[in-house]
C-alpha cells in the first residue's frame, strides 16, 4: 500500500520514470513491456459488443458483461493517466506430458506476474503517485493495452503474439496516474497467410481469423457450467482444464529458450495424479488441486464433469477407472450422471455395475 500519495501530477510524459519502471519489469522476469495512454479503446469496445450481439461470447461474461468498462479504463480508476503493460512467458507442456492442462495453467503465472508489477507499483508510490496493479481483470481488455504499448500483435487466433515468443504469454498492467511517455510503437502482423492456429483448432471455434467462436472454445467449454455439448465431446480428447493447440501450432515463438531461473520449468501443477486419483479427491482436496483454475461457483463438481469426460476419451480404462465411472453413474449429480453414462458407453461399457 501507497505510504503517500501526491494529488501532484507531471504535465509533461516522463521519459525517464517510464524507462526506469519498464526496466525494472524487464529485470524481473518479464519478456515484454509498454506504456499507452489511459484513453480509450474504441476499436475493441465496438469489436465486443458486435461479438456479444452476434452470440459469439456463449455465456461467457468477463469483458463482455460491460465492453464500456472493459475497454475505458477511468471508468474504474478515474485518476487513471497511464497504463504500464508487461508480459510473462511460460511454457507449453513437454512432448509426452499427459496435457490434462493447458500450459498456462500449470503453475500460478498470474501470480508470478502480480509480484512482478507489484514491486513497480511500489516504486511509483514512494514517488508519491498512485497506482494499482489490474491483472486478468474484466476492468481492463489486457491484450488491447499490450497491443496499443507496442507489446505485439493480435494473431490470427485472436491472441496477443510477442515478437520471438509468440502467444504463450500471461499479461497484466499498472493503472496510474503518473503521466509517463508512451511507446505506443504499432508492431505489424507477421501471420502473413499461416492458417497453422486455425487448422489446428480441434472445433473450429477459430473459422474467421482474429476472430474466436466462444461456444465452441474448448478453453470456455471447460469452464463453462451445466453438461458439456454433446457433439464437441469427443473433440475435448483428454483434456481437463484449458486447450494450448492454436498456440502450440503457431511458429512464432516455436525457438524462444526459456530462462533457467524461470519457476515454471520445475513445476507441473501437481498433475502427475492420475484422472483416477484426481476423481477420488475429496472436495476440499480437489479445490485445493486445482489451485487457481476458474472454476464456478468453486464447484468440485465442475472439475469432475471434466474428469469423467476426459476418460470418456481416454483410449483405454484400467478396472479402477472404469468402476469410477460406474460409481458415477449412480451420482445425484445429474450432470455428473449423464457424462458418467456417456463415458461409459464409449468404452462399450454401459451395464457395467
Amino acid at each position: 500500500m501507497p505510504k503517500t500519495q501526491s494529488l501532484d501530477v507531471r504535465s509533461e510524459p516522463s521519459d525517464a520514470l517510464a524507462t526506469e519502471i519498464s526496466e525494472m519489469i524487464l529485470r524481473a522476469g518479464a519478456v515484454a513491456v509498454g506504456v499507452t495512454s489511459s484513453s480509450g479503446f474504441e476499436f475493441e469496445m465496438n469489436f465486443i459488443t458486435r461479438q456479444k450481439f452476434a452470440g459469439l461470447n456463449d455465456s461467457m461474461q468477463f469483458t463482455y458483461r460491460n465492453p464500456y468498462r472493459s475497454t475505458h479504463i477511468k471508468t474504474s480508476y478515474p485518476y487513471a493517466e497511464s497504463i504500464v503493460v508487461a508480459a510473462l512467458a511460460y511454457p507449453h507442456p513437454a512432448k509426452g506430458e499427459s496435457n490434462h492442462v493447458a500450459g498456462y495453467a500449470r503453475w500460478d503465472f498470474y501470480g508470478e506476474l502480480r509480484s512482478i508489477l507489484e514491486v513497480a507499483s511500489e516504486r511509483l508510490h514512494e514517488l508519491g503517485y498512485r497506482s494499482h496493479v489490474v491483472l486478468d481483470d474484466n476492468a481492463l481488455v489486457d491484450k488491447a493495452a499490450a497491443r496499443r504499448a507496442g507489446l505485439g500483435w493480435i494473431g490470427k487466433n485472436s491472441l496477443l503474439l510477442v515478437p520471438k515468443v509468440g502467444g504463450n504469454v500471461v499479461l497484466g498492467s499498472i493503472v496510474t496516474n503518473a503521466a509517463l511517455k508512451p511507446t505506443n510503437r504499432p508492431v505489424a502482423s507477421r501471420c502473413g497467410g499461416c492458417q497453422r492456429c486455425q487448422v489446428a483448432c480441434p472445433t473450429g471455434a477459430l473459422d474467421k481469423p482474429g476472430v474466436v467462436d466462444v461456444s465452441k472454445c474448448i478453453s470456455w467449454l471447460l469452464q463453462r457450467e451445466g453438461p458439456f455439448p454433446l457433439e464437441l465431446r469427443e473433440l475435448v480428447g483428454i483434456r481437463i482444464y484449458g486447450c494450448d493447440e492454436c498456440q502450440v501450432a503457431c511458429p512464432i515463438g516455436s525457438n524462444f529458450k526459456f530462462g533457467s531461473s524461470m519457476k515454471s520449468e520445475s513445476s507441473d501443477q501437481g498433475f502427475g495424479f492420475s484422472l483416477h486419483d484426481l476423481l477420488s479427491f475429496s472436495d476440499e482436496k480437489l479445490l485445493q488441486h486445482c489451485g487457481k483454475f476458474y472454476i464456478p461457483r468453486r464447484s468440485a463438481n465442475h472439475m469432475r464433469r471434466n474428469i469423467l469426460l476426459a476418460l470418456g476419451n481416454k483410449e483405454k480404462l484400467s478396472s479402477s477407472e472404469l468402476d469410477a465411472l460406474s460409481r458415477y453413474k449412480m451420482s445425484t449429480d445429474p450432470v455428473l450422471k449423464e457424462q458418467a453414462v456417456w463415458s461409459l458407453a464409449k468404452h462399450g461399457a454401459q451395464e457395467r455395475c
